[in-house]
């Protein structure tokens, strides 16, 4: 299991800056998973938008706001490191921490 904080809007409506999301180990992939892949050594959290052999499209839910295969083109299936779970509830007062 991973835990990782999202950054940016890029994703919404679907997930929002600072929130947690839980993932897991990145197995049986399909169009319209949520994932967590490194791309130009950063992780990125995208939507699988189309499957290829060996390259898959991601793109943001948030099209203006996102960089995605659009711009970096498709990335490697090797370079999905998780699959999205769940948004973890975490209280406000704990979040302000956490950021701090």
């Amino acid at each position: 299991m991973l835990l990782r904080r999202v950054v940016g809007n890029s994703m919404q409506p679907s997930l929002h800056s600072g929130d947690y999301i839980i993932c897991k180990k990145a197995r049986h992939l399909k169009i319209g998973d949520i994932v967590v892949a490194e791309v130009n050594k950063r992780e990125v959290i995208k939507r699988i938008t189309n499957i290829e052999k060996e390259y898959i499209t991601l793109q943001g839910d948030n099209a203006p706001y996102s960089t995605d295969s659009r711009v970096y083109g498709p990335v490697a299936q090797n370079s999905i490191k998780a699959i999205y779970l769940a948004k973890l509830r975490i209280p406000r007062f704990v979040k302000n921490r956490l950021s701090h």
